[in-house]
């Protein structure tokens, strides 16, 4: 959520100013956008800035969503 937060924020941010804002490594903030992505929250590069299209509530109903449908699939895995 910092990172959608930071991204929904700014009008564009560098991996070095990611990484500086969330105290994590190069590896550590593309893996995010990855997690992101899976969620469907699209992480663009412009001119070597990266943003969101989405606005910041958008992401957070999307990141509910995609918690509801893992404790979901957790809940069933144990009750099976």
């Amino acid at each position: 959520m910092r990172l959608c937060r930071l991204l929904a924020a700014a009008d564009g941010l560098t991996v070095f100013q990611l990484r500086s804002k969330l105290r994590t490594s190069r590896r550590t903030v593309f893996r995010d956008f990855r997690t992101l992505q899976q969620m469907g929250i699209n992480v663009h590069l412009f001119e070597h800035q990266y943003r969101l299209r989405l606005k910041l509530a958008d992401c957070k109903r999307r990141l509910a969503d995609a918690q509801i449908r893992a404790l979901n699939k957790l809940l069933d895995s144990c009750l099976k």
